[in-house]
């Protein structure tokens, strides 16, 4: 590993890990991870998905949405085929366009998802259908189960429950299939269900080390100055926010607020606070976060009065998350002040995204006071900004939240329904519904 940079001795651990599960009988891998190895563990994917050289297994990666246990299954069958197509399609014309001899194309009896009652039995059919065609290239073909999101954790602790029940009492399971699921090691969700079904899961904690790798690639791009310093102490002090070390977040922050104001570094003391913020929200000193958040704001005005690059949105940030630390407090009245304020400011940066979400959260702490009529106008306008979305944006927004306090706070019957139909027309017949399962999830 001598010759590695420091992320890919970290992906290496994780390669013997890998190792270490295929080797075992066991079909499920239940990797845990620490919550700042996420983007390791889907780099680790994206890596084994591109099936290189000296690879042998094929690696799909599924991110479709977990709704409900019933169609789930049904659901990542489609997005595996889809996925598989688009792959070999991709490899032909990778072969053409360097002039070599094109290869066949691959396909395989894809199933008829109609003809299936269960949604298991159909992904496994599909799966052996798939090692049928291709099974003599590979050793394994790995579905990677990491949906985007999980609408209700019954529902999904049960779908585990049932994959692990028919490897062990049906014989429907390919011989070469794996299952890799990650968790977070300090929310392990499914430590029931890997308990219960010790003969289906290998369940095994990262031995990666990312704060160790950030650590070295700072530590070799230290030359000494100023900034370099700052850079470390960031990074000592986002691992002490994950760790909620408080002690060790304010002797960091401290140092790096010393050497960011003495060299003028308007933008690094802002973010210096912001995070240090972030941590005293984490451990709930909220009116310690409310302080450093208020700070973080005279910096980023001194540094937009410099013409520094990137204030201009620390001030939009630190605004916004003042009043989520009022938010927290239960304040209110003063919540509701830094979101108005922060919409203000948004609309001057023609953030339209900020607009709506300072607006919806503006009328949300108005709820809160029980002032139905200043909800109502500022959840007002949130709609309008949202209109000024895109279809794109405005689904991948929190406008269905909008729609909802609307129907909450409105003054009549006649205004309830003018913004139903107007929630219909922007995000279609079924939001109320997709937003009834988002709030399960939460």
């Amino acid at each position: 590993m001598a010759d590695k940079n420091p992320i890919e001795r970290e992906l290496s651990k994780l390669d013997e890990q890998w190792e270490d599960f295929v080797s075992a009988d066991q079909a499920i891998f239940c990797w845990r991870i620490k919550s700042d190895e996420q983007q390791l563990s889907k780099t680790f994917v994206r890596l084994k998905e591109q099936f290189l050289d000296d690879s042998s297994d094929l690696f799909i990666g599924l991110h479709s949405d977990f709704l409900n246990e019933k169609d789930y299954s049904f659901e990542i069958t489609e997005e595996m085929n889809q996925l598989l197509h688009e792959g070999f399609e991709q490899a032909i014309r990778d072969e053409q366009q360097n002039n070599e001899t094109a290869i066949n194309e691959f396909t395989w009896n894809v199933v008829d998802l109609s003809g299936y009652s269960h949604g298991h039995h159909a992904l496994l059919d599909n799966c052996q259908r798939v090692l049928d065609a291709f099974g003599k290239f590979i050793d394994c073909l790995v579905l990677v189960i990491m949906p985007n999101q999980v609408a209700h954790l019954d529902s999904w602790l049960q779908w585990w429950r049932d994959t692990a029940e028919i490897h062990k009492s049906y014989d429907l399971w390919p011989e070469k299939l794996k299952l890799l699921v990650f968790e977070i090691d300090a929310a392990p969700h499914l430590s029931s269900v890997v308990d219960e079904y010790a003969e289906q899961f290998y369940c095994a904690n990262s031995s990666s080390n990312m704060k160790q790798a950030i650590d070295a690639i700072l530590e070799n791009a230290d030359d000494g100055s100023p900034g370099a310093k700052i850079r470390i102490l960031i990074n000592d002090m986002q691992y002490a926010v994950g760790e909620q070390n408080i002690k060790l977040l304010q002797q960091c922050s401290e140092t790096a607020l010393a050497i960011a104001i003495e060299q003028s570094f308007f933008e690094m003391a802002a973010t210096v606070l912001m995070i240090r913020a972030a941590g005293y929200l984490n451990a709930q000193y909220f009116q310690q976060a409310v302080a450093d958040y208020q700070q973080a704001q005279l910096f980023s005005l001194q540094g937009i009065d410099k013409e520094i690059p990137g204030c201009d949105k620390l001030l939009l940030q630190s605004q916004m998350l003042e009043g989520t630390a009022f938010f927290s407090a239960d304040q209110y009245a003063e919540a509701a002040a830094c979101y108005q304020k922060t919409a203000d400011l948004a609309a001057q940066q023609n953030n339209t995204m900020i607009i709506m979400e300072a607006w919806r959260m503006s009328s949300f702490c108005f709820e809160r006071n029980k002032q139905k009529d200043l909800a109502w106008e500022d959840a007002l306008k949130a709609l309008a900004a949202a209109k000024e979305l895109s279809p794109e944006e405005q689904q991948a927004s929190t406008l269905p939240f909008v729609g909802d306090a609307l129907l909450r706070v409105s003054p009549n019957v006649e205004s309830e329904q003018q913004i139903t139909e107007e929630m219909i027309q922007l995000l279609g017949e079924d939001w109320l519904e997709k937003l009834q399962e988002v709030k399960a999830a939460c």
